[in-house]
């Protein structure tokens, strides 16, 4: 029974790493290859790019006046600079927002798991390789069978740790479809809009969207830690 519980930890564990390495995939640059450096700019096909690994591209195809064009090193989708160089391409804030909560989260829970699977019980000189589920902290086993914990609920540490991985992980998903529906709002709008608008009224349009989705979606999470 033991064992058969240990494999379900570290197939869930396994399952973590994976979505927790294709988000990370996500999240990083096509042509650099490493997680985004903001400013992050969207091409008007939808992918995105380090706005140092663009500048490197435009050079790379001639492209130096502010009316250029040039093709998307990923779908060759000419795109065209409109008068304004590269500054004029938007700026993709969302995809910011979702790397920064990411490689933080992702930092705080690598460095709890390596602080807590390497503590060792002052009182009792052994392993810390439970967690009271009561008081929310690292315990051994003579803590739990002798010591002030006795009472409490307790569970594995590395359980503990592959379910609120797992948590974090169904928590970042959730961001990332939300995401995908504002980008499709903003082509929505980019598709329907009239000749000459605002530049500016599909980014509040866009805002105005998602923040209403957020607002009202019934199982919208908290990462949380």
């Amino acid at each position: 029974m033991q064992q058969d519980e240990g494999d379900r930890v570290t197939l869930h564990s396994f399952e973590c790493n994976n979505i927790m390495e294709a988000l990370a995939q996500v999240l990083s640059c096509p042509v650099c290859l490493e997680f985004f450096t903001p400013p992050v700019l969207v091409l008007s096909c939808s992918h995105n790019f380090c706005r140092k690994c663009l500048e490197k591209i435009l050079i790379r195809q001639n492209c130096s006046h502010v009316n250029g064009q040039f093709s998307c090193p990923m779908c060759r989708k000419i795109i065209h600079l409109r008068g304004r160089g590269i500054i004029g391409l938007p700026r993709n804030i969302l995809v910011e927002n979702i790397l920064e909560k990411f490689k933080y989260e992702l930092g705080n829970l690598q460095t709890k798991e390596q602080d807590q699977l390497s503590q060792i019980c002052e009182e009792h000189g052994e392993s810390m390789n439970l967690v009271c589920l009561t008081d929310d902290k690292p315990i051994c086993a003579i803590c739990k069978l002798f010591g002030d914990h006795e009472p409490h609920t307790v569970a594995k540490l590395s359980e503990v740790y592959a379910e609120r991985k797992e948590r974090f992980v169904k928590d970042l998903d959730w961001v990332c479809k939300q995401s995908e529906c504002a980008e499709q709002a903003r082509k929505c709008y980019l598709a329907l809009r009239p000749p000459r608008c605002v530049p500016m009224g599909w980014k509040l349009t866009v805002q105005f969207l998602f923040t209403h989705q957020t607002n009202h979606s019934s199982d919208s999470p908290t990462i949380t830690l």
